[in-house]
């Protein structure tokens, strides 16, 4: 149970966090089968979508490289009626002058604000800028005068701060409203939904729950969304065990993994899957995709491709869950087959 502290007396909201352990996640439809599901933009690179409702139709944002590079200043957008077909609108906001990293939106009146993360300068993610529209289509940029720092009175001016989850609260004869964002400095209010200002850390009763990390750059914690349900508030995050190598294999007569790459903390530990323990894997490898199952249970589906946007057929680089970056290979056998006719 969360309880945000409000210096001023107001009253407390009450938030039930849901922790959220992701590993591939599969979707099964019964009584046939749905190809449209996936979606993919007929350009560019896009991640770190946000979805939402609006008269009727389905609006997917998400940020969005045209070239297909690591620097993300579009905002892509597909619209769809039923949230399986989807259509291109396009980037519906085009070559900021800042990187645009993970966006949500709220309204205010008859106006969505979109926030996302970004960059005060290169390495350092501690600011959240706003956009307004009337239509979900045409934004227009709400100048830095808006942007979100974190509050130097209790957080480091350098700390993270990315897209943040609104919700609003009744308040006498007034709204009010909360914003959650992931970063140490992610909780923060505003009497009108455009103008914020940094909170305290709220307290968190994590009861049984073993408490996330807490690295001093960023926090563990990262916000997915708060919402409001039955006169509840529900906060959904996760945070990142372990750590993660990328690098190249080799299956001889023992195996050699050399790590090119490593991000620590990393993926999350697998739903069900014990951590310093011993366990068997499957690693299906496919033209230029690799299935990992730990234990025979799916745990990831990696595309191996080794530059974006490059066709391939050959597997060039395996990313493998580690714990504490200790991984030992042991009695290893491989084969391949051939289903084409």
């Amino acid at each position: 149970m969360m309880r945000p502290l409000d210096p001023r007396g107001r009253r407390r909201l009450l938030l039930t966090i849901c922790v959220l352990a992701l590993q591939g996640a599969m979707f099964c439809f019964s009584g046939g089968t749905v190809d449209a599901m996936l979606y993919r933009p007929s350009q560019g690179r896009f991640k770190d979508g946000f979805l939402c409702h609006h008269h009727g139709q389905f609006y997917l944002f998400s940020m969005c490289s045209l070239s297909g590079s690591d620097d993300f200043r579009h905002v892509w957008l597909a619209t769809s009626a039923d949230g399986v077909h989807w259509k291109d609108v396009g980037p519906v906001i085009k070559d900021a002058p800042f990187n645009i990293w993970a966006m949500s939106i709220h309204r205010v009146g008859d106006t969505f604000i979109l926030n996302h993360g970004s960059f005060s300068r290169p390495g350092v993610q501690n600011v959240i800028r706003f956009w307004e529209s009337r239509d979900l289509v045409h934004w227009s940029y709400l100048g830095p005068q808006s942007d979100l720092y974190p509050d130097p009175r209790w957080y480091h001016a350098d700390s993270r701060l990315d897209c943040m989850s609104v919700v609003t609260v009744p308040e006498a004869d007034r709204t009010h409203y909360y914003g959650f964002a992931t970063g140490p400095g992610g909780f923060c209010e505003s009497a009108d939904g455009r103008s914020w200002t940094g909170l305290p850390q709220p307290r968190v009763e994590w009861d049984s729950v073993t408490p996330p990390p807490t690295p001093p750059d960023e926090g563990g914690f990262e916000v997915g969304g708060c919402h409001a349900m039955q006169g509840k508030y529900y906060l959904v995050g996760g945070w990142f065990n372990g750590k993660t190598e990328i690098g190249r294999l080799t299956l001889g007569s023992e195996a050699a993994f050399l790590c090119e790459d490593e991000i620590g903390p990393g993926c999350a530990a697998p739903a069900g899957i014990a951590p310093h323990g011993t366990h068997t894997f499957r690693l299906l490898v496919r033209q230029n995709m690799f299935e990992l199952y730990l234990d025979d249970r799916f745990v990831q589906t990696f595309n191996t491709t080794h530059q974006p946007d490059r066709p391939g057929r050959t597997p060039r680089r395996l990313g493998f869950v580690t714990e504490n970056g200790i991984g030992v290979f042991e009695n290893l056998r491989a084969w391949s087959m051939n289903l084409e006719p």
